[in-house]
């Protein structure tokens, strides 16, 4: 009797195991969520001196928060790193534990690459973990539904020793979304914010079950009172929106230009700096020259 028990429980476990990884089910009335680590790398700048990796993947970050809401499920995005922080262990780690408390789903970390020194590459690559199949799913559904123009360029990675590859410990993927170093692929992410923002919301939603927004039509930029401003040595300055309260402003380089909650820009060395802020996903864009000596 107890033999066949056990041939029952193993007949079972091969049958799931033959029929492949499930759609995710979540308790009634709990929300599927997905946490948003976007690089935290400031100090990786991209070629046409615009800004850092955390700049510009935290936009995608924030409109892809938006189109979520819209689609009724729920995103956590992560906080900017400090000011001034070089860490990497403990302030990744921290990220995976928040992603745990929030219960979140699925957790995706945004990046931009950069080739090996004397090379030069194109593409996007999404980072697995190995052997980890409900990872693996949703990595396939990135790369269905990424719009990086190049499918054949669009590849899979395996790094273990990747921080957010081995501490999450939910269904995780790393994207590196092009190549920063390279003019033509900077000017495609940076025209491609909301885009790819889509594009990836779609990738969750085929991987939840639900119906993707195949249509999709750019958003109107954000309007501001200005395009462009000169500051000089550590003036300020006041750039005024046509966006929503609690709109996001940041700066592509904190260092040459600040931006506060409101739009109060202050130079800090000599330099330029694009600034930017967010909402609805909807992004308007100041680029900003600093002259004059001094730092603030």
């Amino acid at each position: 009797m107890i033999r066949k028990a056990i041939a029952c429980v193993l007949a079972l476990l091969l049958m799931a195991a033959a029929a492949g990884p499930a759609v995710p089910v979540k308790a009634e009335g709990s929300p599927f969520t997905v946490y948003l680590s976007s690089s935290a790398q400031p100090w990786n700048p991209y070629a046409d001196g615009s800004g850092g990796e955390e700049f510009w993947m935290r936009l995608v970050a924030l409109c892809m928060q938006d189109e979520f809401e819209a689609a009724g499920i729920r995103c956590v995005v992560a906080e900017k790193r400090p000011e001034g922080s070089t860490e990497v262990t403990n302030f990744l780690t921290a990220r995976a534990q928040e992603a745990e408390r929030e219960g979140a789903d699925l957790y995706l970390a945004l990046h931009s690459n950069a080739s090996p020194e004397g090379m030069s590459r194109r593409g996007t690559e999404i980072y697995v973990p190995t052997g980890d199949a409900q990872s693996q799913r949703f990595a396939g559904c990135i790369r269905d539904n990424f719009c990086y123009p190049d499918k054949s360029l669009i590849s899979f990675q395996h790094n273990d020793s990747l921080l957010e590859m081995r501490t999450p410990s939910m269904p995780h993927v790393l994207i590196e979304v092009a190549y920063h170093d390279r003019e033509d692929e900077t000017q495609w992410i940076e025209e491609n914010i909301q885009q790819m923002a889509h594009s990836l919301v779609n990738a969750i939603l085929a991987y939840a079950g639900r119906p993707i927004v195949a249509q999709w039509k750019a958003p109107e930029p954000i309007v501001l009172s200005a395009n462009a401003l000169t500051l000089s040595g550590s003036g300020t300055a006041i750039i005024t929106a046509a966006a929503p309260a609690g709109a996001v402003w940041s700066s592509g380089h904190d260092d040459v230009v600040s931006v506060s909650s409101c739009g109060v820009v202050t130079a800090r060395q000599p330099g330029t700096a694009t600034v930017a802020v967010c909402a609805d996903g909807r992004i308007g864009y100041c680029q900003v020259t600093v002259q004059g000596s001094g730092t603030v």
